[in-house]
């Protein structure tokens, strides 16, 4: 038998449902840029050749569409690993003063390194006339360090889950007195509706780079203040007022048991 105002049923606000779509699909991105920046990264081949008195730069971009472009070796002035917050691209500065980016700006050691190396060599080119070719393969995508790659990959997915878990929970009671919490992805859980002391709304707010989302905690407590059951939601009129009729509820039935 359903007992008056019971089950309760907490689901997950719009917001919070589109927050969720959006991270998984940028935990799938990320994921899938560090793959082709990483495992995958497809080389790059830079051709100079005095006889044609051209560079041509062989390359690829993230989703594997090819490039090719040249400059007169007569324009190109000086070869450089240039850092840059951390980073270093491989740029060459034309005659015109413009650069031209033969390696996309890169935070993994091993990259940094071969820009590091290629530079100078294609510098030593550019400076002696007599050597008539250069050659240089590499890895040009660039991108963040791996490490990097991982922390964002864990912080989107962190908070997909967290919402995922969450996405509904339900709080039945039966005729022994026994409340039960089932919530999506997560144990179920039981304790007994004398061990409710209290229910507390607490406001909170999320800090996401220049904005600000206000949340609402909604948690049963028992007499030592020990958390019973705890749900965080987006502060809407709407949650407030399920939660503080859930509130209610509880507290009629508690009252209800004492007396009875």
């Amino acid at each position: 038998m359903t007992a008056a105002g019971f089950p309760l049923e907490f689901r997950r606000t719009r917001t919070e449902k589109t927050v969720a779509v959006i991270a998984l699909f940028l935990t799938a991105q990320t994921g899938y840029f560090c793959y082709r920046t990483t495992i995958a990264s497809p080389r790059f081949e830079l051709t100079c050749d005095r006889a044609t008195g051209q560079c041509a730069l062989d390359g690829a971009d993230i989703f594997g569409g090819r490039f090719t472009s040249r400059v007169a070796i007569a324009d190109l002035r000086k070869s450089e690993a240039r850092p840059k917050n951390g980073e270093v691209a491989w740029v060459i500065t034309q005659a015109d003063g413009k650069p031209w980016q033969i390696g996309n700006p890169s935070g993994r050691s091993t990259q940094k390194q071969q820009y590091q190396t290629l530079a100078p060599e294609l510098q030593h080119f550019l400076d002696h006339p007599a050597q008539t070719t250069y050659h240089a393969s590499f890895e040009g995508l660039g991108g963040p360090s791996g490490a990097l790659f991982i922390a964002i990959v864990l912080a989107l997915l962190a908070l997909a889950l967290a919402i995922i878990q969450g996405w509904r929970a339900t709080i039945t009671l039966d005729d022994a007195g026994e409340l039960t919490v089932r919530r999506s992805f997560r144990a179920t859980t039981r304790f007994a509706l004398s061990r409710v002391a209290e229910t507390r709304l607490r406001p909170r707010a999320l800090f996401i780079l220049f904005a600000v989302v206000p949340l609402l905690n909604f948690e049963i407590l028992d007499a030592e203040g020990a958390v019973l059951f705890k749900r965080r939601t987006t502060s809407t009129p709407k949650t407030r007022a399920q939660f503080e009729a859930a509130a209610a509820v509880l507290a009629a039935r508690n009252a209800r048991t004492q007396t009875g």
